[in-house]
């Protein structure tokens, strides 16, 4: 839009005011939502196109693994662990991270969620209402990598079918 406003064949008092509130907005913006990381070449654009099927596979495996130490019972009634089940959980949890290639697997999101399960687990302070809050997000980020949920879905309960989404 700079260009354009300073563009003496295509310029206007209009332009020029619209490209200064533009620009105005975009200083405001938080540094690391002006990072876009770069624009992917064709070619990482056609590598990870490649990879997605495997990856999404390798994903529901290493997950599906993941699953059943994320049950801390239903909302209404979250189970209460010990501080022995506790530690427990912690070396499973840390078992699977490591194991093979689990870990990896995980994206951004969803390993700031399992940093965060295993802080809430130290803590002998923390509800069994917040550590079952805690996982209930660590299960919803999983979902996201699988596609299986929205990234703006994160805060709502369930989900729309896909094809009702439409």
């Amino acid at each position: 839009m700079q260009q354009l406003a300073a563009n003496r064949r295509v310029t206007s008092p209009a332009l020029k005011k619209s490209a200064a509130r533009w620009a105005t907005l975009l200083d405001a913006q938080r540094e690391a939502w002006r990072d876009s990381m770069g624009t992917p070449t064709r070619f990482r654009q056609d590598a990870t196109l490649q990879r997605a099927a495997a990856l999404f596979e390798r994903r529901v495996e290493c997950y599906g693994e993941l699953l059943p130490l994320l049950d801390l019972g239903p909302e209404s009634a979250p189970r209460e662990l010990t501080s022995s089940e506790r530690a427990v959980l912690v070396r499973r949890l840390r078992e699977w991270f490591y194991s093979g290639v689990s870990g990896l697997l995980l994206s951004g999101r969803a390993l700031e969620q399992f940093l965060r399960v295993q802080d809430l687990l130290a803590d002998p302070d923390v509800t069994p209402e917040d550590l079952r809050d805690g996982f209930s997000r660590f299960r919803t980020d999983l979902k996201v990598d699988l596609g299986v949920r929205q990234p703006q879905e994160t805060s709502i309960s369930m989900s729309w079918p896909e094809d009702e989404r439409w």
